[in-house]
């Protein structure tokens, strides 16, 4: 059975995605904790928790599942501490466990809010966040334990896991049904797979079904889409009958994207063929029907949800970066099921995209989120982009982004391999060191590359004992054309499988793959209408976008020549991230000059010269309009 691996198995050692992970660890973290100690303004995360164990007086403070926040941040610092150790960040993480260890009631129950506000109410309340708050705990609880080894709060986890296994199933007399925020479903079953407990996966597959099942209401009779009971849905169609059945994603992007990671995990471990099958029509139909180029999913603030297949507006989206993480983790469970390169596909449009522009390179600022248009006085001014921000925030009043991000990040290790008894696959591409125990022995594979900006990749395999396995190496959807040559540069003859060259491996050997990187226009599905006629530069698996600083005002008016050649200029203008290529080309723009009058006869257009910059730094040098899609001509 194909696993990823634990933490500590892979180094990642340089590059762009160390970046990140780096700026996670060393600001983003600290930062964080002070927010949620209340050092940089009133934030009441960690006054809550004090409260509870009577260290402190006063009431509970924010939304109903502000414990998610601290949780987030917990889970962030485990996998952190699996890459690095950080002895000043350790302990602060213990001190809040044993705080957190402390509020936690006899029976298990813990979440400060109802704990607080309002005891004698506890389940009663089908929409509550309560099995979300658990669920964000439990995973604080396995990663803690996987990254540090210290077992305090994956024990209170447990208790956690215990409590709701006691009020929720099948049986007479527990709770047969709920609604609330997804989570708890993959909670279950990465403590399940940490514990060995595999009544934590029965209680997981029992949620799943449960929340396709219960209460009727919910997920059949008189559904409409849109309707806020429809968050997390399985999508239109039922799996019970037959997977042709299924239609398309629907409900709150997020809630959606945890749900479907639980359905996934149980589906593979349990041998459900008939819901692996809705899965990957569910993961097939979001990807090349609703999500966006950058890797963000959800078109509308409205529910924060989907809307329908191909709508996908650039100026009144939503995709928020808690999404684009969820896409990640579905994609990496599906991974898991099945070796098809589109799940990878997924993860690296997100991890070179979206997902780095949601945070600044302080970090200390973070996208909630992610536009690919971008008009400062219509943010200010519209009511239906007043969600969009022209700039990082440095916080929000439900702040599950920034911690969120921090996890995903400061995890990444984890997405580059998987591997099993016949082999071992190379999901991602970055400088990184990976050692695996295969049946036949020890095996290290190291990659070193410039990616995602370089698509020169070379790979080495160290192994102890020599013995034969298969070593499969992604070809990205994006790439045209590849070569892959031995460590002599004479080319090798593989043919790709699900997106993967299959290499069968002997002994220590290396080998070099090289992805064409030439940079391209890119354009939508024609039933995306809002990119009618427009396109999107892209080099590698870098998406591109123009910016008021380097083209002016009024993008709108900008328009690429299809034909025009493009040339890539290395630049360094981007405080603390370092070179980048930028791209330049020809294009044309409006030859008026600016009149009074609001309509007026069609005038020529002249030529300009276009500066595209990698969207994972949009807004890191200025404040100001933003485009990813162009007019083509």
């Amino acid at each position: 059975m194909n696993q990823f691996p634990e933490a500590g198995q892979v180094i990642v050692e340089d590059g762009f995605l160390k970046h990140y992970m780096e700026i996670v660890a060393h600001c983003a973290l600290p930062y964080q904790w002070q927010m949620l100690n209340g050092e940089l303004g009133e934030n009441p995360t960690m006054r809550n928790f004090r409260i509870a164990t009577g260290d402190e007086q006063g009431a509970f403070g924010g939304v109903p599942y502000q414990d998610t926040d601290l949780a987030k941040w917990l889970d962030a610092v485990g996998c952190a501490l699996g890459n690095e150790r950080n002895p000043e960040l350790e302990a602060l993480a213990d001190a809040a466990i044993d705080t957190i260890v402390r509020a936690q009631d006899a029976d298990g129950y813990l979440d400060t809010y109802y704990q607080l506000v309002c005891p004698d109410r506890k389940w009663t309340d089908p929409e509550s966040h309560e099995l979300y708050c658990f669920g964000h705990m439990i995973e604080a609880g396995v990663s803690y334990s996987e990254g540090t080894g210290k077992r305090a709060l994956l024990e209170a986890a447990c208790r956690l896991a215990d409590h709701v296994g006691r009020v929720f199933g099948p049986a007479e007399g527990k709770l047969h049904g709920y609604r609330g925020h997804e989570i708890i479903e993959m909670a279950l079953v990465r403590l399940a797979a940490h514990t060995g407990e595999a009544c934590y996966l029965r209680l997981a597959e029992w949620f799943v079904h449960a929340r396709h099942d219960t209460p009727e209401a919910f997920y059949r009779g008189e559904r409409k889409e849109g309707n806020p009971l429809d968050y997390g849905s399985w999508g239109w169609g039922d799996p019970e009958r037959e997977t042709s059945s299924y239609e398309h994603v629907t409900g709150h992007a997020v809630r959606a994207m945890y749900l479907y990671s639980g359905m996934a995990d149980v589906a593979r471990l349990m041998g459900d063929e008939k819901l692996l099958a809705h899965c990957t029509a569910l993961f097939t139909g979001l990807t090349r029907r609703q999500m966006y180029i950058t890797g963000g999913i959800g078109a509308t603030s409205v529910l924060e949800a989907f809307t329908y297949p191909y709508d996908l507006p650039n100026d009144t989206l939503y995709a928020e970066t808690c999404a684009s993480v969820g896409l990640c983790f579905f994609a990496q469970r599906m991974a898991l099921a099945e070796r098809d390169s589109c799940y990878a596909d997924a993860v690296e449009r997100c991890i070179f995209n979206l997902l780095p522009a949601a945070v600044a390179q302080d970090g200390e600022h973070y996208f909630y989120v992610n536009p690919l248009q971008v008009n400062a006085e219509a943010c200010l001014k519209s009511p239906l982009k007043t969600h969009v921000k022209p700039e990082r925030q440095p916080w929000f009043d439900c702040a599950c982004c920034p911690p969120n991000l921090a996890r995903f990040f400061a995890s990444l290790p984890r997405y580059l391999y998987a591997y099993s008894a016949k082999g071992v696959t190379v999901h991602q591409y970055a400088p990184s060191a990976a050692r695996f125990q295969m049946d036949g022995g020890s095996m290290t594979v190291r990659q070193s590359t410039g990616y995602p900006f370089d698509g020169v990749v070379q790979i080495a395999v160290e192994q102890e004992v020599s013995f034969r396995q298969e070593l499969a190496l992604r070809i990205p959807d994006w790439c045209e054309s590849w070569a892959l040559c031995d460590v002599w540069g004479d080319p090798m003859n593989v043919r790709p499988e699900k997106g993967y060259l299959n290499v069968e491996i002997y002994g220590s050997c290396a080998f070099t793959l090289t992805l064409d990187m030439t940079p391209r226009l890119m354009q939508a599905n024609r039933r995306v209408r809002e990119d009618a006629g427009l396109a999107a530069l892209q080099r590698g698996p870098v998406v591109y976008c123009v910016e008021q600083a380097d083209n002016g005002e009024l993008l709108e008016n900008l328009s690429v020549k299809a034909r025009s050649p493009i040339r890539i200029e290395m630049r360094n203008d981007v405080k603390g991230f370092g070179p980048y290529p930028a791209m330049r080309l020809r294009g044309e723009t409006d030859a008026t000059e600016p009149r009074t009058e609001l309509y007026f006869p069609c005038a020529q257009r002249r030529d300009t010269e276009i500066t595209a910059v990698p969207y994972c730094l949009w807004g890191e040098r200025t404040v100001g309009e933003m485009l990813v899609w162009l007019r083509r001509t």
